[in-house]
């Protein structure tokens, strides 16, 4: 009697080349608005990974109501980080650059970090990969720019809260504050 072993090739080599996909989400403020547009990139990106056979969807790393110029705080951005570099994951799909990170410091250091561990990141909007020859240039201009629009948004809340306490007028959330009555 003859033992046969049954193995289908086609099937473990189309597995063995799935790419390990996920995505990254950010929504900057808390407000209503945002949430929407949280929602649907989670959905979105979640559909658009499960969509492609010849992808292992890992999940949608994001972050709500967190900041773009600093990376301390973005603990699904930290974590999603670490597991690629950990090999867990192949693919990063963010919708833009100013949405991965609004420092060119930050940004350039962690997408050369992925690169050595052989990980992308593919910036949507920006329809650029991060294995790109010259995407270092283009990061650090667009990063630049999403760095600036931020400055320039604090300076202006800034701006407007001096006007208003200028003029008398200004807003205090509490209704007791230092044991007076709003």
């Amino acid at each position: 009697m003859q033992i046969r072993e049954m193995f289908e090739i086609e099937h473990y080599e189309k597995q063995k080349k799935k790419r390990n996909v996920c995505a990254y989400a950010r929504v900057s403020t808390t407000k209503d608005l945002q949430y929407t547009s949280y929602d649907y990139q989670v959905k979105t990106y979640t559909e658009m990974i499960n969509a492609n056979e010849d992808w292992n969807f890992i999940g949608v790393y994001a972050d709500e109501g967190k900041s773009g110029t600093n990376m301390t705080y973005r603990d699904n951005f930290q974590l999603m980080i670490q597991l690629a570099t950990s090999g867990f994951i192949d693919l990063i799909i963010t919708k833009s650059i100013s949405r991965f990170a609004r420092n060119v410091v930050d940004c350039l250091n962690v997408v050369q970090e992925l690169k050595r561990h052989n990980v992308e990141v593919y910036f949507e909007t920006d329809n650029i990969s991060s294995f790109d020859p010259k995407i270092d240039f283009v990061i650090s201009l667009l990063a630049s720019m999403a760095e600036e629009e931020s400055r320039n948004t604090s300076d202006n809340v800034k701006w407007n809260v001096r006007s208003r306490f200028a003029e008398g007028k200004f807003h205090v959330v509490s209704k007791r504050l230092l044991g007076y009555d709003n």
